[in-house]
């Protein structure tokens, strides 16, 4: 029941804001998507626009992802009694947060460019970098590497941050893509699009939920105070 409550409080608190966001995401990436696609299947050859294509998905692939992270977890923080207003969050949080998700990101991407599993080894050693940046005052005072200091969180529990992972972001998403891919595009099929982009919205919060409450939990066991 405390799980649930707490699950809804940060709904209420940043739902609204996690649901238009992620309806942005889905449609601009679904577009590029098709797009790339086209340009790639074109009757007079790949197309140059390819090309800039590639690289607006490079940007909405990281933008979002970390504007959503923020989001969730100013969300998450005032389960904490965090006092910060979102202004205050996003300023002394966006920065480091979007540095420390493209080294954690490069460092995967170079991992797993031979071989796949160095790459999904570091994509769960990594998964408390956003924790660590926001809630870690070790981190804050420079004490801690993010990433160094995330895989040593995630060693003491990582069978259920892989569970949780592998469920939210790589099994769900993937069996689910085949029948709802089509209907993301915001202004191609608005009633679906949303409806898709709540559901992801809601995962989103789940995932957030259960992997905020597990690395809280080790930061504390590591007598690391929240950085409030």
């Amino acid at each position: 029941m405390n799980f649930l409550r707490l699950y809804f409080g940060t709904l209420k608190r940043v739902g609204l804001s996690l649901w238009i966001l992620t309806a942005i995401y889905n449609s601009l990436d679904q577009f590029i998507a098709q797009e790339m696609e086209k340009g790639l299947r074109g009757p007079d050859g790949v197309s140059s626009f390819v090309w800039f294509y590639g690289i607006f998905s490079m940007f909405v692939g990281i933008f979002f992802p970390v504007l959503l992270t923020i989001v969730a977890l100013f969300g998450l923080s005032r389960q904490s009694g965090s006092p910060r207003s979102w202004s205050d969050f996003a300023f002394k949080n966006g920065n480091q947060l979007a540095i420390e998700t493209m080294r954690s990101w490069g460092k995967i991407l170079l991992s797993g460019l031979f071989f796949i599993l160095p790459g999904l080894y570091r994509l769960l050693m990594y998964a408390f970098v956003p924790f660590v940046v926001v809630f870690s005052k070790r981190y804050e005072l420079g004490q801690v590497d993010a990433l160094q200091f995330s895989t040593e969180l995630i060693k003491k529990h990582w069978a259920k941050v892989l569970v949780t992972i592998l469920s939210f972001h790589i099994v769900l998403p993937l069996s689910l893509s085949s029948l709802i891919d089509d209907y993301k595009i915001l202004w191609v099929t608005p009633f679906a699009s949303l409806g898709i982009s709540l559901m992801d919205a809601l995962i989103w919060v789940m995932a957030s939920q259960i992997l905020y409450q597990i690395a809280t939990r080790l930061l504390k066991e590591a007598s690391d105070e929240f950085a409030f």
